[in-house]
């Protein structure tokens, strides 16, 4: 019962952070401890705290260790990382942890957030090769996506649409897969979910890897 008591006092913790009730949530955070030492969801909402101060150092630190310890949450992660950088106006740390992740478990929403940093640090061509150079190892229908909507902008007019044809297309098709699943029961969704609608066991759903 601590994981569901730990799973109760979250609950109460994101129902202040809606309020805006701060110190309210650190003491829920508190309690969750008390009951789980490990809780994932704790430690996730403490740095979303950290992050709402613009602590963002104090951020990192609990969002990679969380990242750390449970490399299967790294598709939630990798988004509140990118916006601690950003805040401590950091690209190229960020581009470090993004070189890390993938050489330890490559995924493709961290490729994407790699193409896409390459992007806005040295253009668009460079994160064309970047994706494409990717792809040669570890295709990926998302990651074509990525790079035929990058090639879209600088294509001629009726490429250019055929282009934009057929990338909506990919992501139609894309949009129709589940992107988490309960390692438990095998209950699959698009959202992410604390506690498995189908078996109701706490902490089993997880991203689809390779979805595509």
């Amino acid at each position: 019962l601590r994981a569901e008591a730990a799973h109760y006092c979250c609950e109460l913790a994101e129902s202040a952070l809606a309020k805006g009730d701060s110190s309210a949530v650190k003491e829920q955070i508190k309690r969750a401890f008390n009951f789980d030492r490990h809780s994932i969801r704790a430690r996730l909402l403490g740095a979303k705290i950290a992050q709402a101060e613009k602590n963002y150092k104090l951020a990192i630190k609990e969002l990679e260790s969380v990242r750390q310890d449970n490399p299967a949450f790294t598709e939630q992660l990798i988004k509140p990382l990118g916006d601690c950088y950003h805040g401590l106006d950091d690209r190229v740390g960020y581009k470090q942890l993004l070189s890390a992740c993938l050489s330890q478990q490559p995924r493709m929403s961290v490729c994407l957030e790699m193409a896409e940093l390459i992007k806005t640090l040295e253009g668009e061509q460079a994160s064309i090769e970047y994706l494409s150079n990717y792809l040669q190892n570890k295709p990926s229908l998302r990651g074509l996506g990525a790079v035929l909507k990058l090639q879209s902008s600088q294509a001629e007019p009726e490429l250019k649409n055929n282009l934009q044809l057929l990338t909506a297309a990919l992501e139609k098709h894309l949009h129709s897969k589940p992107a988490y699943h309960c390692n438990q029961c095998g209950f699959q969704a698009k959202r992410f979910y604390w506690l498995c609608p189908s078996c109701q066991s706490w902490d089993g759903i997880e991203a689809v890897q390779d979805v595509d």
